[in-house]
């Protein structure tokens, strides 16, 4: 039942990108604990009319979605003026901080929207080349290394 019901979502969730459409998947559709589209297929990235609207509601640059911190902090996340990977963990998944993530040699910092069972909902600035995406990345995700949260 699983597998149909990630099915169905993928078809519907790529179809409403294909549109141009974004839909959110609310958490009451957390099967099992586990969230039913894998990350790959279940990305936002924001039309030029989008990241105009966010632009304007967030009053930011666009040039600050070349810069992970620097859209975390634009989005809300109290953060210091460091490089990501001189962040240092100092908290457990909190809405409103940010997940500690490694690819290799690179440091990403994305901000946490939302909690959910099988992992989070994050926004973020730079996980494709200077743009404003959304995505949910499982708790398992190899790449995270760490949390940062500040009141």
């Amino acid at each position: 039942m699983r597998n149909t019901i990630r099915q169905t979502l993928t078809i519907l969730i790529a179809t409403f990108f294909a549109l141009g459409t974004y839909i959110a998947i609310p958490p009451a559709i957390v099967v099992e604990g586990v969230y039913p589209v894998d990350p790959p297929e279940a990305i936002k990235i924001y039309t030029p009319e989008e990241v105009e609207e966010i632009v304007s509601e967030y009053k930011i640059e666009k040039s600050d979605f070349c810069y992970c911190l620097r859209t975390a902090r634009n989005l809300g996340a109290k953060l210091p003026y460091v490089d990501a990977k001189d962040l240092k963990r100092n908290a457990t998944p909190t809405q409103g901080g940010v997940i500690i993530m490694k690819y290799g040699d690179v440091y990403h910092t994305p901000y946490i929207q939302f909690i959910l069972k099988g992992g989070m909902w994050v926004q973020e600035g730079n996980y494709r080349k200077c743009q404003f995406t959304e995505r949910f990345i499982y708790w398992d995700d190899p790449a995270i290394i760490g949390f940062y949260y500040e009141l």
